[in-house]
């Protein structure tokens, strides 16, 4: 997929956040509170990009990105933590946010992203979909 292109990702060359700053202690970690590190390259956030198709083609089915909904996180140090969302893109925009948090993305890395899935979401609507 568009979002998660390795070749562009091997292109930029750049080390994960987590991975520039040893003493650096993002919010990433197991309920254990053991920091795990990722190794695949940072650009493009795959998670923020596959938000953004998610909410594209969402968007592309309902005829507007103004849906409210409440989800429910399954993350080890937020189980059972709900969150209300009153459009597509905001919960798309906190996935990306998420990942700069959690020390896995450059805020770069996520503006990327989104832009990518939301071009794949139109393109899987207008193709596959109608």
């Amino acid at each position: 997929m568009a979002s998660g292109d390795g070749d562009q990702a091997r292109r930029h060359r750049r080390q994960r956040p987590d991975r520039r700053r040893p003493d650096w202690k993002p919010l990433s970690a197991t309920a254990a509170g053991t920091h795990f590190p990722l190794s695949l390259p940072p650009y493009s956030s795959g998670h923020s990009g596959i938000a953004a198709v998610w909410a594209g083609i969402l968007q592309d089915c309902f005829g507007t990105e103004q849906v409210s909904f409440t989800d429910t996180a399954d993350a080890p140090n937020a189980v059972g933590v709900t969150r209300g969302f009153t459009s597509l893109s905001q919960a798309s925009q906190e996935k990306a946010d998420s990942r700069l948090y959690a020390g896995v993305h450059f805020r770069m890395d996520n503006d990327a992203a989104p832009a990518q899935g939301y071009r794949v979401a139109d393109y899987v609507y207008a193709d596959a979909l109608k």
